[in-house]
């Protein structure tokens, strides 16, 4: 209990720093699109931090199971590669979409980029893989620490960030 109260932790310690922002900045465009006031703001930022818990869940399961394995996919350029481009992608695909095309995928955007935030290699995902295969628990822990650690990470960006966004857009 005291190792997975570690990993909550060192996910919060991670959420407030530049890997947090990192997420606010993925999400900052879709809030003040999408929403007027902070409860829409929280909604958004639910939906993406629902989906990027799912994924460092299955990740941290799987690393676990996988340990070595996984350890030598993700060190290959290639996969950095590949992984930073769609992001990529899919951030101009939002900037010049029409207004009209986004209103069919209004819930599934902020769940689609979760998923994609949740996947795409940072150093404190890298660092959650390797202490979690390094450990090698099971699969329920690894489940459970990924769990843990997306949850504490995802608290500072969504719900201070985004709850503060449209209030201050609406200002500006």
């Amino acid at each position: 209990m005291k190792l997975l109260l570690q990993f909550f932790i060192a996910g919060f310690i991670s959420g407030i720093t530049i890997c947090g922002l990192h997420c606010c900045f993925l999400l900052f465009p879709v809030v003040i699109k999408e929403s007027n006031n902070w409860k829409e703001g929280i909604k958004i930022g639910g939906l993406f931090s629902i989906s990027k818990i799912f994924a460092y869940s299955l990740i941290g399961g799987a690393s676990s199971y996988f340990g070595s394995y996984l350890q030598n996919i993700i060190e290959k350029d290639i996969f950095s590669f590949l992984s930073g481009s769609i992001l990529i992608l899919i951030g101009i695909w939002f900037l010049f979409s029409p207004k009209r095309y986004f209103k069919i995928f209004k819930t599934s955007t902020p769940l689609i980029l979760g998923i994609i935030e949740g996947i795409v290699p940072c150093a404190p995902l890298l660092g959650l893989i390797v202490y979690i295969a390094y450990l090698n628990k099971g699969i329920l822990f690894g489940f459970n620490a990924g769990f843990l650690f997306a949850l504490g990470s995802i608290i500072f960006p969504v719900f201070f960030i985004c709850g503060f966004v449209p209030y201050l857009w609406q200002k500006f």
